[in-house]
């Protein structure tokens, strides 16, 4: 199983600072549109909505997937020929953590630009 695991400084001391419902309303807006906040997804629509919640269908890094909130689906990989905790996963997770890492960063800036624009 690959796992991963990053820290990041929500404010930054050079950066505009961000307070908690900044940040939450950012993430309820990527939860609605993601695409200005990860990359690696070229689609979204929204397919059903629910008290709590939503699902959406996202089209990402080319594939077309159903994420759902809560205890849902999620994208389970299973590469064959390739041994738990082998050189050759690790090649396959390391994209896959950098586009993780970057979609974070890249919320931060988008979160962070959206605060920053006259009211």
């Amino acid at each position: 199983m690959i796992e991963a695991s990053k820290t990041l400084a929500v404010n930054a001391p050079d950066a505009i600072e961000l307070t908690v419902d900044d940040l939450w309303d950012g993430l309820v807006m990527k939860a609605e549109n993601p695409l200005p906040f990860v990359r690696s997804i070229t689609e979204c629509t929204v397919a059903e909505r629910f008290d709590g919640g939503l699902v959406r269908d996202v089209v990402h890094v080319g594939k077309r997937f159903v994420r759902t909130h809560g205890e849902g689906t999620g994208m389970i990989v299973t590469i064959d020929g390739v041994e738990a905790g082998s050189d050759a996963e690790a090649a396959f997770a390391e994209p896959m953590e950098a586009d993780y890492l970057d979609a974070a960063e890249t919320t931060l800036r988008a979160v962070r630009a959206r605060v920053s624009e006259p009211a």
